[in-house]
């Protein structure tokens, strides 16, 4: 959320603001986050901007989204690190779309891949309430209001930050592709530490079998040794334990 002193600092600005706020189209928004006092505290703030703001939140992602059909904003201001219900919030951003509501990311959070996601999934901007004036936050709603669909540039770069690690994590889980159903088992229990002999005997194959697979599964993997391929499956992460 945005710091109440942040909100204090500005207050004069605020007024600034709401003194021109009869001016401009009020933009009627939706806060989901799950600070309670710093969230009635925003929306106190944006209300006196033109910026009418109800709170929402729901125990569950299908609650939540049933309370926004009803409070219809245009512009949902949500929190990027959410419990889980409702989150995590790429999941919800989608079905917030189409209640015909834009979404704006608050975050605290340098995680550029979490904040990528949200991008992905048309959120369309990113207010970093660890730096942003309250002003900021207000030009922010205002500008996703009038949104035509283009990000700004540092969106655009979280964007293509993950286009790029998502490309290299493809790369990396290339070759556990080529392994066969019996391999990939096979590897399952190497990565758990078992040997030939305990792979054989949970497996109900015969030794040379199971050596015989192992020995597939490193040609394929591109290394020389059980170690090698356990840790090239955890690191890679197609190995979950």
């Amino acid at each position: 959320m945005v710091a109440r002193a942040q909100t204090d600092h500005a207050i004069g600005a605020t007024h600034a603001i709401g003194a021109t706020a009869e001016a401009l189209d009020p933009i009627k928004a939706a806060l989901v986050d799950p600070h309670a006092l710093l969230t009635h505290a925003l929306t106190e703030e944006l209300g006196r901007t033109g910026v009418p703001t109800t709170a929402v939140w729901a125990d569950s992602a299908e609650e939540l989204i049933v309370e926004l059909d009803r409070t219809e904003p245009q512009i949902v201001l949500l929190e990027v690190e959410l419990p889980d219900p409702p989150g995590p919030p790429e999941r919800l951003i989608s079905a917030m779309r189409q209640t015909g509501a834009r979404v704006v990311m608050l975050s605290s959070s340098y995680d550029h891949q979490a904040l990528g996601r949200c991008l992905d999934a048309g959120a369309v901007g990113i207010v970093d309430k660890n730096r942003a004036s309250f002003t900021e936050l207000v030009a922010a709603i205002r500008t996703a209001a009038g949104n035509s669909g283009t990000l700004d540039w540092h969106s655009r770069t979280l964007l293509a930050e993950l286009r790029r690690s998502e490309a290299e994590e493809q790369k990396r889980r290339a070759p556990f592709a080529l392994l066969t159903p019996r391999e990939g088992e096979v590897l399952t229990l190497m990565c758990r530490g078992w040997g030939p002999t305990e792979i054989a005997q949970e497996t109900f194959v015969s030794l040379a079998t199971v050596r015989s697979h192992i020995r597939s599964i490193l040609l394929k993997l591109g290394v020389h040794s059980q170690l090698a391929a356990a840790a090239l499956a955890y690191h890679s992460g197609w190995y979950q334990p």
